[in-house]
């Protein structure tokens, strides 16, 4: 019938009944059935692999943008260290710059002024009282500034290694603060002798 329909034309349809032209018609679609049932499987097929080519893709670029913020984290961790760490460096630099120029001035000072000899006029004897109640008998001219005592302190406690660099000095009888480090001995009223009481601010 098929050939028939070839050959003829589609004059021969006029031709057929209406249970041949059914059967025609059924045949073409069993015939065509199964590569329509093909190419819609193959389509879907195309279909899936999109999705998964795009949740793959997805997925990469997840892992891609994460791994880039964890390194970038990574880099500002790193950086802050860095940082950390040249501030450090550059406190202590500063701090051991500035305790050398206290030294340098307080050997300055104890170097012009100098221990008066037993028995010279115009001395004051000082004993100087530590917070671990250790005391140090030393005398100074009664024209002497207190910055001067402050000076030979220093002096002494970087000798013998004490860990004191921000201290005060007072008397308890009668009860005063020494601050003002340009007075002289005598102004201060410490001459001829004293009992001053040296405090560790940072203790």
């Amino acid at each position: 019938m098929e050939i028939a329909l070839r050959l003829e034309g589609a004059d021969v349809l006029g031709h057929l009944t209406a249970s041949q032209l059914q059967l025609y018609l059924e045949t073409v679609h069993r015939r065509h059935l199964h590569v329509m049932e093909q190419e819609q499987f193959r389509q879907l097929q195309r279909e899936e692999e999109a999705r998964l080519r795009r949740e793959q893709d997805a997925e990469f670029q997840e892992t891609l943008a994460a791994d880039q913020r964890r390194e970038a984290e990574q880099r500002e961790a790193l950086e802050r260290e860095r940082l950390e760490r040249e501030r450090v460096e550059s406190e202590k630099h500063q701090a051991q710059e500035m305790k050398e120029r206290t030294l340098d001035e307080a050997r300055a000072l104890v170097a012009v002024a100098g221990e008066p000899a037993p028995g010279t006029t115009g001395t004051a004897r000082l004993r100087l009282t530590l917070p671990t109640g250790a005391r140090i008998d030393r005398r100074f001219r009664s024209t002497d500034k207190v910055e001067t005592v402050r000076a030979f302190l220093i002096l002494h406690f970087h000798e013998q290694d004490i860990d004191i660099s921000n201290f005060e000095l007072s008397s308890n009888f009668p009860r005063r603060t020494f601050r003002d480090s340009s007075q002289t001995l005598q102004e201060a009223g410490l001459v001829p002798q004293a009992v001053i009481m040296i405090q560790d601010l940072d203790a």
